[in-house]
């Protein structure tokens, strides 16, 4: 019981330039060897601008002096905290602010 049906598949083998019977269709050929790949130039440039941003955001500032804010030790802790010190902590954190 031969059922079915049967399609012409046409193949192309490569031989080298210029040996072939048939050429390519100038423009629909993809060659990534000529000129620069814009893409790839913009989705780089996209990610360097992102990663200078993220590391912005993390890196500690140079006109800032970090006291450490969560330091209890002893009865009157802030006792021993400078003005200046009391004045970062109470703005960056809410401890060390003066009462009332």
């Amino acid at each position: 019981s031969n059922r079915g049906e049967w399609i012409a598949e046409t193949t192309y083998k490569y031989v080298g330039e210029g040996k072939g019977e048939f050429n390519v269709i100038p423009g629909t050929e993809h060659d990534h060897n000529h000129g620069p790949n814009w893409c790839h130039m913009v989705a780089c440039l996209a990610l360097l601008i992102v990663l200078a941003f993220v590391a912005m955001l993390f890196w500690p500032s140079g006109g800032e002096t970090a006291y450490d804010c969560m330091s209890t030790s002893g009865k009157d802790f802030l006792a021993g905290w400078s003005e200046a010190q009391k004045q970062w902590c109470c703005e960056k954190f809410g401890r060390g602010c003066p009462s009332g």
